[in-house]
């Protein structure tokens, strides 16, 4: 049998394999309660002996989503954009585009990113919320980490060109809202970038009505305040486990993770990072919960702190947290500039902050795949 018969016979069993089934597969999946590795061990399976560039143009994006899931990254976004380019449908071809930045970002493939970015062509209200949600957030987080906060703040200034555009023939309240966020999120970066005057000027040309967006700046001002310097210690009012200060791991990677007890999204994070610290606390990984009494501890109202820190213990305990965790005054947390929870910051191997991400652009949960590659940076250096 002839090389061509082979690669023929090869094509059409391929061509049989259904995505939208796979998908459904690991989607009841995840619905079951499945665990992220279980998910992720289909995954691999199901695109077992799928070969990239032999996938049919039409199912093109739903096996990048498959490959996203097995973690193969790299070739999702080859999936995801062989197809975008292919289509003629604006609204299909967007999504596709978003495709290709899902993965994209979960890579931390810079590169990529901005080329997605920029052939994204809004068609619809939600697409563009979906656009403010993803590029400004979480999109420009990665280039932030990846490529340093002058870089970000680029990315973000020519993202809300695009967007400018796009929403220009918007309902007049929709499009309130979306520059309204989209304008805030550029104030984020360019205050990250220490571009403060330039950050006032838009807050003050935007002319944002809302108290969330405007005194969030001043929030913002404050975490720049530590990014690519010192960490500095804190002064903790007491610690789960033993705590000798952040001078003390000098030399290893530190994960400051600050939480709340009341906090659904921080609880949700804790497997992935349970996960992160055991796969890389050997190789020089810590990481410290960062919390603060709050006065309360679900139904019951007016704790003392050392009655709300009793049940913390235990909720240490039901939780399983391998890591200290230090309880400091609320004026720690506020001078990181920290806005929302659960938020992150690593400082490197010399003591230097390096990321700093909160939710309050996100809109989501803090992506496993995006940290644990920042993550292996840092301990590269």
């Amino acid at each position: 049998m002839s090389a061509f018969v082979i690669a023929l016979a090869a094509l059409a069993t391929q061509t049989k394999r259904d995505p939208s089934k796979a998908l459904e597969e690991l989607s009841a999946l995840k619905k079951s309660g499945a665990s992220v590795d279980v998910v992720k061990a289909r995954a691999m399976l199901l695109i077992k002996g799928v070969e990239a560039d032999r996938v049919a143009l039409n199912q093109g994006e739903a096996w990048a989503k498959v490959f996203i899931e097995a973690t193969e990254f790299k070739t999702a976004v080859q999936l995801a954009r062989r197809n975008a380019l292919a289509l003629t449908e604006p609204s299909a071809r967007t999504d596709a585009w978003f495709t290709v930045l899902d993965a994209a970002n979960k890579g931390c493939f810079a590169d990529d990113i901005v080329a997605a970015t920029r052939n994204c062509r809004l068609t619809s209200v939600s697409q563009s919320y979906q656009y403010v949600s993803v590029v400004p957030g979480r999109s420009g987080a990665t280039i932030l980490a990846l490529k340093g906060p002058d870089a970000a703040a680029k990315y973000i200034a020519n993202s809300l060109e695009a967007m400018d555009w796009s929403v220009a023939k918007f309902p007049s309240a929709n499009r309130q809202a979306l520059v309204a966020r989209m304008r805030a999120v550029q104030v984020f970066y360019l205050a990250r970038a220490g571009k403060i005057d330039v950050a006032r000027k838009v807050l003050a040309d935007a002319n944002l009505e809302s108290p969330y967006y405007s005194s969030s700046f001043e929030t913002v001002a404050r975490s720049i305040d530590i990014l690519q310097k010192p960490i500095g210690d804190f002064n903790p009012l007491t610690s789960f486990g033993t705590f000798p200060g952040l001078n003390a791991y000098r030399g290893k990677v530190i994960l400051l993770d600050f939480f709340a007890h009341w906090c659904g999204p921080c609880i949700a994070t804790f497997p992935d990072t349970k996960k992160l610290y055991a796969k890389y606390h050997s190789k020089g990984l810590e990481v410290v919960g960062v919390t603060q009494d709050y006065g309360y501890f679900g139904k019951e109202q007016n704790l003392k702190p050392e009655d709300e820190r009793e049940k913390f213990k235990a909720f240490m305990t039901k939780f399983d947290l391998p890591w200290t965790t230090v309880v400091v005054p609320w004026l720690e947390i506020w001078r990181f500039g920290i806005f929302t929870i659960p938020a992150i910051v690593l400082v490197d191997k010399k003591g230097i902050v390096r990321v700093f991400d909160d939710q309050s652009y996100r809109c989501t949960i803090i992506d496993p795949h995006y940290l644990e590659r920042i993550v292996q940076r840092l301990l590269d250096e």
